[in-house]
């Protein structure tokens, strides 16, 4: 799937797809009438994940082979997946927190969690 849209649309096409893709699962995933609904919008939720291995490959073409001393691919790979990693472990924490403090309050907004992933996404 990335290889034909990465034809289609380029790199920076790509990624922007994949963010806009993300972005607009997760406001699905905020104005869901019913449950039903939420199984369409998973659907797009795939999307943003996407752009992980064009921003490696481009990231890869951009870094100085490992023959150099001021760089290296593998450490500029590592770079990415640590960050993405960090942010499969802060997420969910981050959502627990915003979650349970929006019940705690007495609130039932429970989409809180749903407008922080909107507000990361476009940030991201």
């Amino acid at each position: 799937l990335v290889a034909p849209l990465h034809r289609l649309l380029g790199v920076k096409g790509v990624i922007l797809f994949s963010l806009v893709g993300g972005t607009c699962a997760e406001i699905g995933y905020l104005l869901a009438p019913t449950m039903g609904w939420l199984y369409f919008v998973a659907s797009w939720g795939g999307i943003s994940s996407i752009s992980t291995p064009v921003v490696a490959a481009l990231l890869t073409n951009v870094a100085t082979p490992s023959s150099s001393e001021s760089g290296d691919v593998g450490v500029t790979l590592g770079l990415v997946q640590s960050a993405s990693s960090i942010c499969t472990v802060i997420g969910p924490l981050l959502f627990k927190l915003v979650f349970s403090t929006f019940l705690q309050q007495g609130h039932v907004f429970v989409g809180a969690v749903w407008v922080l992933a909107i507000m990361l996404n476009i940030v991201g």
